[in-house]
This record gives structure tokens, C-alpha cells and sequence, in this order.
């Protein structure tokens, strides 16, 4: 069977500079960053086929999961083009685009014959198999921070390792779903309970109470539905996270610090669910195969998904043997883009006198009506009675506007941040985003009757190659992280009256 690899970068299309390659070689065909196929090249027109196959069976597995929240939601449309939320592919000119997900996705897909299809979405500051910002975003979301260092370290690709990267992402997933999850409580479901004794609660099992109370001893077999956190989802969590304990010891840092929610949640489960493990397992994934459909419990619908791939799976690798069904995990970027400025800027910022609230809550009311509505900006910055406005934006948008200084890329989140500041009276707004122009906007601001208002603060990401030394690329990289932050920090002290600054 033929493997055809391939391998895109997010908020990427057929406009970028280069169409990519196909690369052919014994173990297997890669098509890398192509995102235009020649579709009277008959080489080019398999591909593409293929590609658009394998668009095709994600939809038809994916049908019950379209508009839920964290997911990748597929569609077709008017024959012409195949829409999910990981890329665009348009059926007449062969064109496609990625947008904000990164991970990887497999499945057998047939044709003429069978193929063994691999789609890996990376991030568009990485352009070669290393990936040292998505290691090193990745590496950072996570609370264990004295083990920061080391986790990179860990990290670092060595030349057998392309592939482990999406491996731990799936660790990410898991850990990211069960925080969301447990926010709302553990789960709990009715089950069925059997019962021997004289307080009579429930349903009377005829068959049980003759085997075990004949002749009359006092007592009466009887059946009674309870709700209760020991259930099938309980188990099928723990399950996963011993599968991922056991296979990635070095890698579980969430699970290891006792002051994380991921922490708390699995030793909650455990101690509501301590036999566990005498389930058969099997049957345990029969059991749980249904969707979760109680909207108060819709957050763990996504874990048992992940859990699901995980036990499935047995925690092997994504590029371990064949898989008849479609195994991957897809990751908005733009959340892990939040989680690493909140962890490793923004936690730099805050101290006994400056505070940062991460999805800082604006309730709005509408007059005569019960509602409130909700807005949360990214970090609120408070210091002393002064409040600052940071929004982390990852998309390609930011870059493009630097690059060619065109409101349209970004007018729309200018006025989102521009309304928080507004209703929080802060001192001035502002985002942080990265990119890889070699040019210097560190200094780019919006000005209005005189007085900066809006600031923008570009995160520089170093480019390399596959000779760059990683460590090289980490020092470079944590010092323009220490440039925004000193930037950042020079910002909060001009006055909100100073117009000269």
C-alpha cells in the first residue's frame, strides 16, 4: 500500500510565493506545501483526487459534529467546494487554503487501489520538519514551570523524531478537554443499582429476590436508578490517562503539578471511581460510544472523543501501522497562541502591584431585560486604578498589515479591542501577534486628537533551516520575548493624558 503524505502550514494558500514539491521515495510520497494542483497534469490530478477523497470521508464520519465549538466541521458546497474548518479546497481550479488548525489526520483512502493518507497541518513559522516554534509554543503551555527548560529540551527534534510532535499534541487535547470538562463538574449519569435489604427503594427483582431471600429472611432484591459520577465516562477518562501515563511518563507535566486543574480533576475522578480498572475494556468502549447530548455535560462530548482515539489506539503513534478509520487530532493554534503569551509574556508582567486577568469578563445588560452578555477580552491589565487591554491574535491578518499597512486585514479586530478599552476606561489597547518580516515595527501605533490609544506589539519569530542549531534559535527567540515584555512594561507608564510620549 501506497503511503502519500501530506504536509501544509496553517492560514496558508495558493497565493503563497512557492507551489510546493512532490517528493517520491521508497518509503513514501510527500507532497509538501502545495496548494495549487495542475489538474491536467495527470500526476498532480491523482493527488489532488486523493486529497479531496479524503475531504470527502472525513465529512461523511463527521456529519453529527458540524458547528460544535473546538472542533474541525466539514461540509460540502455546491459540488464545487469542499469547506472545513481546517482548509478550503475548491474543486475547479485545484486550488485549497488552511486556516487556524494544526495536527494531523489519517485514513486508508481508496481509489484505483488503496492508499495510506496523511494530512499534517504545521504552523507557518515553521518550514522544515523540526518545528522549533511549535515545539517551543507547545513546550510553554503548560503550569509545571520549573521543569520549563527541561520540557524543551525534551522537545527538541532529533532526526528519527518528525513525527512525535503531533503524538504529544494529542497530550495537549486531552489535558486542554478534561480542564474545559471538569469547569462543569464531574460527570454524572443514572445507572442501574441492584439491591438486598428491607428499606425497599426502587423496582422488585422477582428472579433475585427468590435465588437469595427464599426461605423469608427480612430482606427484598430490588432495582433503583441513582445518579452517580461512577459511570462509564469516568472510566473511560481514567482508562486514557493511563494509556498516556504509561507511554509518555516524561511528558504528562499538567498531571504531575498539584496545583493544576488537570491534577485535581483525574485524582476527583479517581476517588469517585476507584474500580476502574476491573472493566472490561472492550465493553467499556461500546458503552461510550454514543454522543453525549445533556448540553449542561457538552464539554466532555470533546473528551470522549479524545479518550476514545486514545484507547482505541493504545496511545501508539499516529504513524504506527494502518488504520481503516480516521485517527488525528486538530488544534486551533490561536488558543495555544493565548495559552503561551498568558504563560510566558504576560505572567513575566504581572507582580504585587501589577495584576493580569486572563479572559477578563465584561457583562453587559440590556435595559428591561433579564440577559447579560458577555465579552472577554484576552488580558486586562491593572495597575494600581489604570487598566490596560492586550488581545493575542495569531492569524495572518496582522503580518499582512504591517507588511502592506492595509486597514481592511485588520479593522475588525481594531474596533474589538478599541470597544473593550472604551467600556473599561483603560489607558489604551492593544495585541500582540507574531511574525517573520525582517523589518522593525516595534515602534507602530495608532494615534488619534494627539494621543496614542492603540499599541501594536509584534512578537519577531526567527526564521531557520534544517542546519540551524535549536539553542541558537531559543536564545534568539526569548530575547525578543523580553523585548515585547520591556515594551510592553515602558507602555503602562505613559499617562493616558500625555499625548507627547
Amino acid at each position: 500500500m501506497q503511503k502519500v503524505i501530506f504536509r501544509f502550514s496553517d492560514y496558508s494558500g495558493s497565493k503563497n510565493e512557492e507551489n510546493g514539491k512532490i517528493i517520491k521515495n521508497e518509503q513514501c510520497v510527500e507532497i509538501k506545501e502545495k496548494y495549487k494542483f495542475n489538474k491536467e497534469d495527470k500526476e498532480e490530478d491523482k493527488y489532488f483526487k486523493l486529497l479531496c477523497k479524503f475531504a470527502e470521508n472525513v465529512e461523511s464520519k463527521n456529519n453529527d459534529k458540524q458547528n460544535e465549538e473546538d472542533e474541525y466541521d466539514i461540509y460540502i458546497s455546491y459540488g464545487k467546494k469542499i469547506s472545513l474548518n481546517i482548509m478550503d479546497i475548491n474543486l475547479d481550479t485545484g486550488e485549497l487554503r488552511t486556516k487556524g488548525y494544526i495536527g494531523v489526520l489519517r485514513k486508508i483512502v481508496k481509489l484505483e487501489e488503496d492508499y495510506d493518507v496523511t494530512v499534517e497541518i504545521g504552523s507557518r513559522f515553521d518550514k522544515c520538519d523540526k518545528q522549533f516554534f511549535l515545539r517551543y509554543i507547545l513546550s510553554s503551555i503548560s503550569n509545571y514551570n520549573k521543569n520549563y527548560n527541561k520540557k524543551y529540551e525534551n522537545f527538541n527534534p532529533k532526526s528519527d523524531e518528525n513525527d512525535s510532535i503531533w503524538d504529544w499534541l494529542l497530550i495537549f487535547a486531552f489535558t486542554y478537554q478534561l480542564e474545559k470538562a471538569y469547569t462543569s463538574g464531574l460527570f454524572n449519569k443514572y445507572k442501574r443499582f441492584e439491591y438486598n435489604d428491607s428499606k425497599v427503594k426502587g423496582v422488585v427483582d422477582i428472579n433475585r429476590h427468590i435465588k437469595y431471600n427464599i426461605p423469608f429472611n427480612g430482606k427484598i432484591a430490588y432495582n433503583k436508578r441513582e445518579l452517580t459520577h461512577d459511570n462509564e465516562i469516568m472510566h473511560l477518562i481514567l482508562h486514557a490517562y493511563d494509556i498516556l501515563n504509561k507511554r509518555y511518563p516524561n511528558e504528562i507535566f499538567a498531571f504531575k503539578d498539584k496545583n493544576s486543574k488537570a491534577y485535581e480533576a483525574i485524582c476527583a475522578i479517581k476517588e469517585v471511581a476507584p474500580n476502574y480498572k476491573s472493566e472490561n475494556v472492550q465493553a467499556l468502549i461500546h458503552k461510550c460510544s454514543r454522543k453525549i447530548t445533556h448540553p449542561y455535560y457538552h464539554s466532555y462530548e470533546h473528551l470522549r472523543r479524545i479518550c476514545l482515539l486514545i484507547i482505541k489506539n493504545k496511545g501508539i503513534s499516529f504513524f504506527d501501522g494502518n488504520s481503516s478509520d480516521i485517527i488525528g487530532v486538530m488544534v486551533n493554534i490561536s488558543k495555544l497562541w493565548e495559552e503561551f503569551l498568558k504563560n510566558i509574556v504576560l505572567s513575566k508582567i504581572k507582580n504585587e502591584n501589577t495584576n493580569v486577568e486572563y479572559q477578563y469578563e465584561i457583562k453587559l445588560e440590556l435595559k428591561g431585560k433579564p440577559e447579560q452578555f458577555i465579552l472577554k477580552p484576552d488580558y486586562v491589565i491593572q495597575k494600581e486604578d489604570k487598566k490596560y487591554v492586550l488581545d493575542a491574535k495569531y492569524k495572518i491578518g496582522w503580518e499582512k498589515f504591517i507588511s502592506e499597512l492595509n486597514m481592511e486585514y485588520i479593522i475588525d479586530d481594531y474596533r474589538q479591542i478599541t470597544n473593550y478599552v472604551y467600556l473599561l476606561d483603560a489607558q489604551w489597547g492593544g495585541v500582540i501577534f507574531p511574525y517573520k518580516d525582517n523589518s522593525d515595527f516595534n515602534g507602530y501605533y495608532f494615534n488619534y486628537n494627539g494621543g496614542k490609544h492603540f499599541y501594536i506589539f509584534p512578537l519577531k519569530v526567527p526564521k531557520y533551516d534544517d542546519g540551524t542549531n535549536p539553542d541558537d534559535w531559543k536564545k534568539e527567540f526569548e530575547n525578543n520575548i523580553r523585548e515585547v515584555i520591556e515594551r510592553i512594561q515602558n507602555k503602562m507608564e505613559i499617562k493616558k493624558e500625555d499625548k507627547n510620549q
